[in-house]
């Protein structure tokens, strides 16, 4: 993945959290962009993300507010919203 443009990032829809970790585990990837995070167990995808230094972009506004309720801290590394 990093190739000539020195990485880049990953999108995907529906359930994603049982490979999240081999995503994670990619040279490369800076950034995971998921819809759907109702189908997913998102501190699963935090672990892998977040906690590793991979920005989680994209994300569903109401997915961080109820993991900020929860307690937990998304690092400054969670985007909410599209860019449409």
């Amino acid at each position: 993945m990093i190739g000539e443009f020195g990485g880049g990032g990953i999108h995907f829809r529906g359930r994603g959290d049982h490979f999240i970790a081999n995503v994670a585990e990619m040279p490369g990837v800076h950034a995971v962009n998921m819809t759907q995070p109702e189908w997913n167990d998102v501190e699963v995808v935090f672990r892998n993300t977040i906690d590793n230094d991979i920005n989680l972009i994209g994300l569903a506004e109401e997915a961080a507010q109820r993991a900020l309720r929860d307690g937990r801290n998304l690092r400054g590394r969670v985007h909410c919203g599209d860019a449409g």
